[in-house]
């Protein structure tokens, strides 16, 4: 079996690192029945509360650890946090697998040897430790701002193409004339028609974008963890 030598370690090929994950191409409306779109559309819903909840924890753990230091809970509680912290990745990772289909990369995490005192300091500059905590932080605005995104180009787009049900409710509800003016001119069917079809296209583009974020996003995470 062919065998690579790495800092007098024998890696085999099979613990060579996974290729990190690539964002999935189609065509332009290719998205709309491709599976990973609307998959996406998922990860990035469950990383609002995942983001809010790692954050919470994050602060909390953070806070705990320095405001307890003087005590003798203080070390224990900064040790359990570091643990948590480099899991995080693994965890975000395992959730792209669950619901993108992306692999989760070889775990390289070793717990550190020695007393507790060596392994508490070999923690502090552990690179998953640290690599959990900027990663802890910058999720948070990361999902809201892609939860925000789902929700307002889906409810544009999808508001846009539901102009076609007008005429269903016209005689039944005292519609304003639309403004600007010059559209009270145009016939009611073209005016349907231009805003089905901006919806539409809106709708198309968001899915490239949600696949986009989603994608890179665990490829950052791969990256993280090589």
């Amino acid at each position: 079996m062919n065998q690579n030598y790495s800092g007098g370690e024998i890696i085999s090929p099979t613990d060579e690192p996974i290729p990190l994950p690539s964002i999935p191409t189609a065509s332009f409306f290719g998205a709309l029945v491709d599976g990973t779109s609307y998959q996406s559309i998922l990860y990035l819903l469950l990383l609002f509360p995942v983001s809010i909840g790692i954050f919470v924890w994050s602060v909390t753990g953070l806070s705990l650890s320095i405001g307890l230091a003087v005590t003798i809970f203080g070390l224990p509680v900064a040790y359990v946090f570091m643990l948590s912290l480099a899991r995080l990745n693994y965890f975000q990772a395992g959730m792209g697998e669950a619901i993108l289909g992306t692999p989760t990369p070889k775990d390289t995490f070793r717990m550190p040897q020695g007393g507790f005192f060596e392994r508490l300091l070999a923690l502090v500059s552990n690179r998953h430790v640290i690599s959990g905590l900027i990663v802890s932080i910058l999720l948070f605005p990361f999902g809201i701002f892609a939860f925000v995104m789902v929700v307002v180009l889906l409810s544009v787009s999808l508001a846009f193409m539901a102009t076609v049900t007008y005429p269903l409710f016209d005689n039944i509800y005292d519609f304003p004339e639309m403004s600007p003016a010059f559209l009270n001119d145009l016939p009611l069917g073209l005016i349907i028609a231009g805003f089905v079809i901006i919806g539409f296209l809106l709708f198309v583009l968001s899915l490239h974008l949600f696949r986009f974020m989603a994608y890179g996003h665990q490829r950052v995470i791969h990256q993280l963890l090589r």
